[in-house]
Formats: structure tokens, C-alpha cells, sequence
């Protein structure tokens, strides 16, 4: 069994008797009750004479904005209607006169179309005679043109066969000299122009390299500099952006309903215009189409009739001519081929020899050729690695630095549109605020004139 704790004493408390109160009687205490109620009075009627005054002008100045643009608006909506009505009677005078001048243009047309296919079928009679008499002188000298161009060219055929030969033997002999010549010639400028070229080669992968790496470096300041201005554009093209919406949002809703109506209007008015114009234009063209039909008919009638006639006699003129052309072309063709074959045997006699020298020059001036282009495809290639590897190296750099330039571009863009979204945030919670507020207002002047008129 465990030992039984000691419980501590209790104290008690007794509350001390009221202390006995005696009014004294002060008149400076009194004085200054009495001014302090008459000051808190008096601050209490200016309060309200103020709140009353700053009502008052709240009022007027609400009823003043109101009626600005009450009167406003209906200005616009005059202008609107003024400006609709106009174009429906411009719409309307412009459908008028368009029917006229298209009444007036199809009866002219209807003339000029009788006019023009009796002229055309005179003349058309008048060409035909005519034709048929050329056509038939035309034939006849025809004929006599070709007799004396066939005698003249079977004389030509034999002076340049021989001239020919006598050509092609001199011309043989001159080519077998120059071939030799022009073998040494270019074995010797293909040893020159070999050695140019690889140290114009070498010349170039140097400069190309250098060119490279000041090319490399000067993108990359470029491409910084180029993130800069783009970060800088971006934050300003969001703020005046932001700015400008709002203003434009608000013109345009005013405006969109009334032009809506005018436009409705006027396009009715106009398709009303239309459709008169385009039955009046259908009904004359419709007149004009058989007209039109009509005389082409007549006219083709007249063709057809001065065509034959003259399709007859061209036919005739054109067999005698073949007939003479063709028997003249047959005495060239004979003359031609012996001339020909006299000729073919003695080129081919001196194109044997010809052919021998130039494979046997070809093939030496190849072997050099080769010789020297192997030489520089080694040097070409040897050149071109090494620019490969300096362009490869710049163009990672260059890389490099592009992405660190998209990175800040990225984060100021991130961060321009963060501040966009909360400064639209901030301007809708000001705009609820002052609605807010607007609506405490009301309910506090509302209690107010409540509040008068049941004192009252």
C-alpha cells in the first residue's frame, strides 16, 4: 500500500466592501460636458452637411456624364441613319441610270450588228474574186521560179562537190599537223595548270577558314544581341498591347450594333437595284443574240459559197506546181548523191590517218592528265577536312549560344506574359472593387433618403 499525500491549505478570498461615493458638485466639470456634447453636435451636423454636398455633386456630375453620352450617341446614330439613307438613294438613281445607258447601249449594238454583217458579206465577195485571180497568176509564176531555181542548183551541186574535195584534202593535212602540236601543247598546260591549282587549292582552305572563324564569331554577338532587342520588343509590344485593347474594345461595341442595322438597310436597297438592272440587261442581250445569229448566219452562207470556188482553183494551180517541182527535184537528187559519194571516198581516206594520230596523242595527253589530277584531288581533300572541321566546330558554338539566347528569350517572354495576365487580373479586381464600391454607395444613399423621407 502506498503512502497517503499531503493536501496542501486552501486560502480563501473575500471581496473588500464598496467604497462609499459622494457627488461634488463642479462647475468646471459641468462647463466642460456641456461644450463637449455642443462640439461633438456641431461636428456630427458638418459631417452631415458634407455627405450631403459630396451627394449632391455626385449626382450632378453622374447626371452631366450621363447626358454627354446620351447625346453623343444619338449624334452617332443620326449620322448612322443619315449616312444610310443616302446610300440608299444613291443606290437607287445609280440602279436608274445603269438601266438607261444599257437600254441605249443595246439598241446601238443591234444596229452596228445589221450594219457590220451587210459589210462584211460585200466585202467578203469582193475578196474571193480577188483571191481566185492571184491564186492563178500566183501558180504560173510559181512554176516558172522553180524551172529556173532547179537548173540553177543542179550547176551549184557540181562546183561544190569539187570545191569540196579540194577542201577536204588540204583541210586533212593541216589537222594532222595541229593534233601533234595541240598533244604537246596541252600535256604541258595540263603539268601548269595542275600545280596552280593545288596551291590555289591550299591558298583557298586557309582563307576559307579564317573567313569561317571571323564569320562564326561575329553571328554569335549577333545572335546576343539579337535576344536582347527581342526581350526588350517583347515587354514593350505587351504593354502598349494591353493599353490599346482596352481602348479599342470599348469604341468598337458602340459601333458594331449600328452599323450592323445601316448595312442591313443598304443591302437591301442595293439587291433590290440589282435585280432591276440585271432584267433589263438579260432582255436586251437576249434581243442582241438573235440578231447577232442572224446575220452570221448570212454571212457564212456567203462564205461557204466564194470558198469553194476558190478552194477549186487553188487545188488546180497547186497540182501543175508539184508536178513541175517533183521532176525537177529528181534530177537534183541524182546529181546530188554522185556528187556525194565522190566526196565520202575521199574524206574517208583522209580521216583514217587523222584518227590514228589523234588516239595516239589523246592517250598521252591522258596519262599526264591523270597524273596531275590525282595529286590535286589529295591536296583538295586534305584542304577541305580541315575547313569541315573548323565549320563544324564554330557551328557548335554557335549552337551553343543560339539555345542560351532562346532560353533568356523564352524566360522574358514568360515573364512579360505573367505581368500581362496580372495586370489584367489587378484592372478586374479594380473594376470589381469600384462596382463594388459604386453599389455601397448606392445602398448608403438609399438608406439615407429612406432615413430623411421617414424623418420628414
Amino acid at each position: 500500500m502506498g503512502k497517503k499525500k499531503s493536501s496542501a491549505p486552501k486560502v480563501v478570498y473575500k471581496d473588500p466592501p464598496p467604497a462609499e461615493t459622494k457627488e461634488v458638485e463642479s462647475q468646471s466639470l459641468e462647463t466642460q460636458t456641456a461644450l463637449s456634447k455642443l462640439g461633438h453636435e456641431q461636428q456630427l451636423g458638418a459631417m452631415e452637411y458634407g455627405a450631403e454636398m459630396d451627394r449632391t455633386n455626385e449626382e450632378f456630375f453622374a447626371g452631366q456624364d450621363i447626358r454627354r453620352v446620351q447625346a453623343s450617341g444619338a449624334e452617332d446614330r443620326l449620322g448612322i441613319q443619315e449616312r444610310g439613307y443616302q446610300e440608299r438613294e444613291g443606290t437607287k438613281e445609280a440602279g436608274a441610270q445603269a438601266r438607261l445607258t444599257q437600254a441605249d447601249l443595246l439598241a446601238g449594238q443591234e444596229r452596228q450588228i445589221g450594219a457590220r454583217g451587210t459589210e462584211e458579206r460585200l466585202t467578203q465577195a469582193e475578196r474571193y474574186a480577188g483571191e481566185r485571180d492571184l491564186v492563178s497568176d500566183r501558180g504560173a509564176q510559181d512554176r516558172l521560179t522553180q524551172s529556173d531555181l532547179l537548173a540553177g542548183q543542179e550547176r551549184q551541186i557540181g562546183a561544190r562537190g569539187e570545191q569540196e574535195r579540194l577542201t577536204q584534202s588540204d583541210l586533212l593535212a593541216g589537222q594532222e599537223r595541229q593534233i601533234g602540236r595541240r598533244g604537246e601543247e596541252e600535256r604541258l598546260g595540263i603539268r601548269a595548270t595542275g600545280e596552280e591549282e593545288r596551291l590555289g587549292v591550299r591558298a583557298r582552305g586557309e582563307e576559307a577558314r579564317l573567313t569561317q572563324s571571323d564569320l562564326l564569331a561575329g553571328q554569335e554577338r549577333q545572335i546576343g544581341r539579337r535576344g536582347e532587342e527581342e526581350r526588350l520588343g517583347m515587354r514593350t509590344r505587351g504593354e502598349e498591347d494591353r493599353l490599346t485593347q482596352e481602348g479599342l474594345l470599348a469604341g468598337q461595341e458602340r459601333q458594331i450594333g449600328r452599323r450592323g442595322e445601316e448595312e442591313r438597310l443598304t443591302v437591301g436597297t442595293r439587291g433590290e437595284q440589282e435585280r432591276l438592272t440585271q432584267a433589263d440587261l438579260l432582255s436586251g442581250q437576249e434581243r442582241q443574240i438573235d440578231r447577232r445569229g442572224e446575220q452570221e448566219r448570212l454571212t457564212q452562207a456567203d462564205r461557204y459559197a466564194g470558198e469553194s470556188g476558190l478552194v477549186s482553183d487553188r487545188g488546180e494551180q497547186e497540182r501543175k506546181t508539184q508536178a513541175d517541182l517533183l521532176a525537177g527535184q529528181e534530177r537534183q537528187i541524182g546529181r546530188r548523191g554522185e556528187e556525194e559519194r565522190l566526196t565520202q571516198a575521199e574524206r574517208y581516206a583522209g580521216e583514217s590517218g587523222l584518227v590514228k594520230d589523234r588516239g595516239s596523242e589523246e592517250r598521252m595527253t591522258q596519262s599526264e592528265r591523270y597524273a596531275g589530277e590525282s595529286g590535286l584531288v589529295g591536296d583538295r581533300g586534305s584542304e577541305e577536312r580541315k575547313t569541315q572541321a573548323d565549320l563544324l566546330s564554330g557551328q557548335e558554338r554557335q549552337i551553343a549560344r543560339r539555345g542560351e539566347q532562346e532560353r533568356l528569350t523564352v524566360g522574358t517572354r514568360g515573364r512579360e506574359e505573367r505581368l500581362g495576365i496580372g495586370k489584367t487580373g489587378e484592372e478586374t479586381r479594380k473594376t470589381a472593387g469600384q462596382a463594388e464600391e459604386f453599389r455601397r454607395y448606392k445602398e448608403n444613399r438609399d438608406y439615407d433618403q429612406s432615413r430623411s423621407a421617414y424623418r420628414s
